[in-house]
């Protein structure tokens, strides 16, 4: 799949497509590199227009490839456009940031969060974790 980057593309449209191909992973975009974390970081709106935020004011596209790593991933978003990004794996109820140092595909990534929703569909495992 691709996405196509234009003056008029919002966050919300990247998250789409990029839900639609990996459904248990999430984008999201921020104003703070990597090296940076641990300090405030801005997290945009699902609404705001890339170019609003985009350190590089071009139009482009990025190819949703699966056998990017996430730090791959991000990296072209820094290279094409000066964005931002965070994927975040979906585990149980939760999200949980990728880190940067992994070296699984986002394929592989899906894929783990697929299987942490699998496992736990214990009917009682919602009501326990309530009570608890």
């Amino acid at each position: 799949m691709i996405i196509n980057i234009t003056r008029k593309t919002a966050i919300k449209e990247v998250q789409r497509k990029f839900n639609i191909a990996f459904p248990f992973l999430k984008i999201e975009f921020h104003d703070q590199s990597s090296d940076k974390k641990g300090e405030d970081e801005n997290w945009y709106e699902p609404g705001t227009k890339l170019f609003e935020v985009a350190g590089k004011k071009q139009s482009g596209w990025v190819i949703l490839q699966t056998g990017y790593t996430s730090l791959e991933f991000q990296q072209l978003f820094i290279e094409r456009f000066g964005l931002y990004a965070s994927i975040f794996r979906k585990e149980n109820d939760h999200w949980i940031e990728i880190s940067d140092t992994t070296s699984h595909t986002l394929e592989e990534l899906n894929r783990v969060g697929r299987r942490s929703i699998e496992t736990n569909r214990d009917p009682y495992w919602r009501e326990r974790e309530v009570l608890l």
